[in-house]
Parts: structure tokens; sequence; C-alpha cells
């Protein structure tokens, strides 16, 4: 796994977590507890997102199916801006920010799509 942050999150109305996000192959990855000391480990699939947002240092994450997230820092000024670009770069390895980044393809897109290092297009399975 890349390098991770410390962040509180929620989804919807429901309750507030304090942990960790990351990126690790073809998923981000949420790790934390409540106040009342509940436990959450989520795995969301590149494929399950349809959208992203990063704005008045909040990350939003937006989903095909199910609630949203919203997504605050608790690390150093200018961390969670930082995972939102580390995070378009391995949503979106084709892109300019990927290729300035020197990222290599072969990740997965949003869109379920694999581009492999020759450039190929391929529907994932």
């Amino acid at each position: 796994m890349e390098p991770t942050y410390a962040v509180y999150w929620s989804e919807a109305d429901g309750p507030r977590y304090v942990g960790r996000i990351g990126v690790a192959g073809t998923f981000v990855e949420l790790a934390g507890t409540t106040a009342g000391g509940g436990r959450s480990l989520a795995r969301i699939l590149f494929g399950e997102l349809s959208g992203s947002r990063y704005e008045r240092g909040r990350l939003y994450l937006e989903r095909y199916s199910g609630a949203g997230l919203e997504i605050g820092s608790l690390d150093r000024p200018g961390a969670l801006r930082e995972f939102a670009q580390r995070l378009r770069t391995a949503i979106e390895p084709d892109s300019p920010a990927a290729r300035d980044a020197g990222v290599a393809a072969g990740r997965m897109t949003t869109r379920g799509i694999l581009i492999g290092v020759d450039g190929s297009a391929t529907q994932a399975a």
C-alpha cells in the first residue's frame, strides 16, 4: 500500500470515523473507529467510484451505488489534497497527471477498463 493519511470520514447521516486512508492496488482502503468504539475497514474498488472532488479542505467520493463519503484531514496541511491527487493518478493511469508523475499504465480506471502498458484498453472481468 502507498502512504496512508490520517483522516475522518462519514457516509451520508452515518457515524463519523477517525482513522487512515490509502490506495492499495485497485481500491481505496479506509480503516478507523467511532467515538463509541465501533470499527470499520472499508475497501472501495475504483470501479465503484463514480466521481471524486476536493473542495474546501474536504474530499468527496461518490459511488455508483451506495452512499458517498465526505473525508476530512487530520494529517499535515495539504495531505488530503496530496491523497486526492494520488487517487486520481491511480484511477486514471492514462491521464496527463499520471504521465507527469511517471505512473506505469495497467491499473483499473473508474469505468472498469484496464489500460495495458502498450496503451491498449480492455474491459475488466
